[in-house]
Order: structure tokens, then C-alpha cells, then sequence
């Protein structure tokens, strides 16, 4: 069994934990945004899923994305990569065309355990890939004088006519 595998014990109280903290800010009946009461108790669970499969798990609110208009509520690290988003929203409002795919619920299947060790070991590798681009990049490189020239035939373009022996004709 490895090491980082869970037990659905660790998760549900994890999950106990999420509801009690969440219940416990909104029974203090003060006026807030409601999205903004979930931020800590959201993180928190992530986080501590996260540890449950032995990964550096962190979050922060308010992120900046390049690739994502406007400020997602949550960030999600692994390390110090920002792996992911959490955007919290009231129900029926939408932030994306993405809320249409969002799952019902969330399983943690051996599936999904697999998935984070396999991100976790990936992000592990990370220096040891690094020092290998260095290492490469200090190397000797070699230069187009170093490859060998294409003959006039090789330049032509492929003959998009007759499939080739080796090829499947799929236009009926």
C-alpha cells in the first residue's frame, strides 16, 4: 500500500470539519458577502485533502491569472506552482461557461488519490528536471551549418493527392 494513500475516515473528517466551520460563520447572523465567509473553510479543505495525499497544498484568495479574466476567489498550490482555481459563487450564478461542466459531486476514488500522486511526484521531479535543462543548455549546441541540407525534392510539398501505401484513405 503506498505510504500517501488515504482512508475515507481521513476525508470525512476533513469534510466534518469543513461543515463545522462553515456553519459556525454563518450563525453569527452578521451581514457579509456570503461567497467571501467560504474562502478559509474552502481552502482549508483543499488544503487539508491535499496533506491527507501527501502533497504541499496551500491556497490564496484573490489570485492574478494570467489566463483567467478577473481575480479567481482561490488559488491552489502545490508547492510553489499554482495548480488550479476556485471560483465561489451563489447558486444559479454563473462566473464562466465552465460552471456548466461542473461535477455534482466530488468522489475520491483510487482514481482521483492516483491523480495527486502522480501530480505530486511530477512537481517532485521538477528540480531534478530543471538541472537537467541547465545542464543541456550549457552543453555544446550545434548549428544549421551542423545539419544536413534537404534536397530540392525534400523542400517540395507533400503530394496531398493518392493516399500512401501505409496510409488510410477515410473520404469514403
Amino acid at each position: 500500500m503506498n505510504s500517501n494513500q488515504s482512508t475515507a475516515a481521513d476525508f470525512t473528517e476533513l469534510a466534518l470539519d469543513y461543515a463545522s466551520a462553515v456553519a459556525g460563520n454563518f450563525s453569527l447572523h452578521v451581514d457579509a458577502q456570503p461567497e467571501d465567509q467560504l474562502k478559509a473553510p474552502v481552502g482549508d479543505l483543499i488544503r487539508g485533502i491535499g496533506q491527507a495525499a501527501g502533497l504541499d497544498v496551500n491556497w490564496r484568495t484573490e489570485v492574478r491569472a494570467d489566463d483567467i479574466d478577473g481575480r479567481p476567489d482561490i488559488g491552489v498550490t502545490v508547492g510553489r506552482l499554482l495548480i488550479g482555481h476556485v471560483e465561489l459563487k451563489r447558486s444559479g450564478r454563473k462566473s464562466s461557461p465552465l460552471d456548466d461542466i461542473r461535477p455534482e459531486r466530488w468522489e475520491f476514488t483510487e482514481e482521483l488519490l492516483e491523480l495527486l500522486w502522480t501530480l505530486e511526484r511530477t512537481i517532485a521531479l521538477q528540480p531534478a528536471g530543471a538541472a537537467l535543462l541547465e545542464q543541456v543548455m550549457r552543453s555544446g549546441l550545434f548549428t544549421e551549418d551542423d545539419l544536413p541540407r534537404p534536397t530540392e525534392a525534400e523542400r517540395l510539398p507533400p503530394d496531398t493527392g493518392a493516399p500512401a501505401k501505409d496510409q488510410l484513405q477515410l473520404n469514403g
